[in-house]
């Protein structure tokens, strides 16, 4: 039994070491291959909750699901299968501490995104998984109905390998600089699978009010934001943290924010900040 894997974030390097696991418990002779497009592992891992990785949010599926926007029910049976506090008991497991802060948000208690990395990569190298750096995944090839080989530039010489099964965990496309181009959308669509059009979520906006150059670099605690549309209905509103920008709004209320406002497709909305929400 030959798995590949293709990409090196969380997602991949949990579903690699843990398949390597399941071959070894099941007495099945194989191998698990994740090839990573960057020269290391978790780039993107590596900046999540400003370096100090927010590992998940300790509630149950019913808190989860509540604030999922869009087709929530679409994760009810994965929740259920591989909830929150399965995901704290993994990362215990592999030598990672947690703590809960504020809202409920679980972070390593080193507040090292860092250590998070290099607990999943030693996870996956015990467990047997082989790991290829600045290795892109261009193709699968399906023969006879099956699952035959992917095709891999492995620093820029294309190479075939042989498998059994596939799992793509490459991310979405938003934030190309990290290895997130949305490759995994393609590779899945050739293979016959329907591809949803990505819609943008967890990303600061622009705004077209001049006051904000002037406030570039400021960074606000415990304020709340409230979202109107052009009528001066109520959208959306958060309480938390955040960052003024040279363009517009960054911070974990307006990354939250954002995915709210794409019915409107950001036009016309106005965004009331209130310094003093106590």
């Amino acid at each position: 039994m030959k798995i590949v894997v293709i990409g090196g974030g969380a997602a991949g390097l949990m579903a690699a070491g843990t398949a390597a696991q399941e071959l070894k418990e099941n007495g099945m002779t194989g191998e698990v291959i994740l090839f990573e497009r960057n020269a290391a592992c978790g780039k993107k891992l590596l900046i999540s909750g400003k370096g100090r990785c927010n590992m998940t949010n300790s509630t149950d599926v019913k808190g989860l699901m509540a604030n999922i926007p869009g087709n929530s029910s679409f994760l009810y049976s994965c929740l259920n299968k591989f909830s929150a506090e399965d995901i704290v008991d993994f990362f215990e497991s592999i030598g990672v501490k947690t703590k809960v802060e504020r809202g409920s948000r679980v972070f390593p208690v080193s507040d090292k995104a860092r250590d998070v990395v290099e607990a999943l990569v030693r996870f996956c190298l015990s467990s047997g998984v082989v790991i290829k750096y600045n290795s892109r995944v261009k193709s699968a090839d399906i023969s006879d109905g099956k699952l035959s080989n992917v095709t891999v530039d492995v620093d820029k010489v294309e190479t075939r390998f042989d498998c059994d099964k596939l799992i793509i965990t490459t991310g979405g496309k938003s934030y190309p600089r990290t290895g997130s181009t949305g490759d995994g959308y393609i590779i899945a669509k050739s293979l016959g699978h329907n591809i949803i059009t990505p819609r943008p979520s967890l990303i600061p906006l622009l705004t077209d009010d001049s006051r904000i150059t002037d406030l570039q670099g400021l960074s606000l605690k415990n304020i709340k934001v409230t979202f109107f549309d052009k009528a001066g209905n109520e959208i959306y509103n958060d309480f938390g943290e955040l960052l003024f920008t040279h363009f517009g709004l960054s911070g974990p209320v307006i990354l939250s924010a954002s995915r709210h406002l794409l019915d409107y497709n950001y036009k016309n909305i106005v965004c009331s900040i209130d310094l003093k929400p106590g």
